[in-house]
């Protein structure tokens, strides 16, 4: 009945188009190190091998993480208990050094080769690597606003708002802490309490 009214295939596309929207945004450094680094005449092909590599990973992850919504909303349709449960889980994983972690490796930008296969091997091995770190950063807020039975397209918004800042922020030591990694906010409110 779920998989009828929400097709696997439309969850996918969903997915993907979501994961554009909300991360591309993030790629601007990493396309500019690219860009830096490269040919003019090769910079637009390893920048869409870059992102293919990228893209590659969190299509891995939606498809892994729908089956889990798609599980989820068979055995508990239209309930908040799921996204409840999970809220939890998330801040727990927001706070914790494996989440720094990855934020931190997300800031590596490796020096590629200048020409060849071998520049174009690099680009999609980059694209690849950066979004396994940014997917280990991101699967938990990503999931959480889709348990939503209501209110989703929301909770996306917030979702986006928090990625692209704390994706702003400097890399940090990895340890258990409180850090909200509220930088976008602080650069749009100069004058918020919010400041480090």
């Amino acid at each position: 009945m779920i998989l009828k009214i929400n097709p696997f295939s439309e969850m996918m596309t969903g997915w993907i188009l979501m994961v554009l929207a909300m991360m591309l945004p993030k790629l601007i450094i990493p396309i500019q190190s690219i860009i830096n680094q490269s040919f003019k005449s090769m910079s637009f092909l390893l920048v869409i091998l870059f992102i293919t590599g990228y893209v590659l990973m969190w299509t891995i992850t939606g498809f892994l993480l729908n089956i889990f919504i798609i599980f989820i909303n068979i055995q508990m349709p239209a309930s908040f208990i799921p996204a409840v449960i999970f809220g939890i889980i998330t801040l727990i994983w927001q706070f914790s050094p494996i989440k720094q972690k990855c934020l931190n490796r997300g800031h590596y930008h490796p020096v590629l080769a200048a020409w060849g296969s071998k520049a174009y091997q690099d680009a999609f091995s980059f694209g690849i690597t950066h979004g396994f770190w940014c997917v280990g950063a991101g699967w938990a807020l990503m999931l959480l606003p889709m348990l939503l039975p209501q209110g989703h397209h929301v909770a996306m918004l917030i979702v986006t708002f928090i990625m692209l800042s704390e994706h702003m922020e400097h890399p940090q030591a990895p340890r258990w802490r409180i850090d909200l990694r509220l930088k976008l906010l602080r650069i749009i409110i100069p004058d918020n309490p919010i400041r480090r």
